[in-house]
């Protein structure tokens, strides 16, 4: 089965989880497997809607003795449209670009430390005393 099949691109993750959770509770495997994400990049993502107010989560018990984490969506909040990429070719690729310094000065000066380590520098009053 292909996981990336008929799944919401990834910057509308935050607003399909919230859509859900409108639902009704959830536990985050729940929603990983309805969204087809990783599980990692679900709860990631509710990790920063409960952090921002969008939901909260509770602990239950497992019949099996283990817990789960089921997640609310809060009533009321909702999150700010999702901008559309920008899927607009990229600026300075495979186009000119200005050039801001077509020579640089030459200083016939080096840092102490430099010097100290390489010697004065080719043409330096120090290189044409010695």
């Amino acid at each position: 089965m292909n996981m990336t099949a008929n799944r919401c691109p990834p910057y509308a993750l935050k607003a399909r989880l919230l859509e859900l959770l409108r639902a009704g509770p959830t536990t985050s495997d729940d929603l990983a497997r309805l969204t087809r994400y990783s599980g990692n990049a679900v709860r990631k993502r509710l990790a920063d809607l409960r952090v921002d107010g969008y939901v909260t989560r509770e602990i239950k018990s497992r019949a099996d003795g283990g817990m789960n984490y089921v997640w609310t969506a809060n009533a009321g909040r909702q999150l700010p449209r999702t901008p559309e990429p920008d899927t607009r070719e990229p600026t300075g690729f495979g186009k000119p670009r200005q050039i801001a310094v077509q020579q640089y000065p030459i200083f016939h000066q080096r840092d102490f430390l430099v010097a100290a380590l390489f010697g004065p520098a080719p043409g330096s009053q120090h290189d044409q005393h010695q």
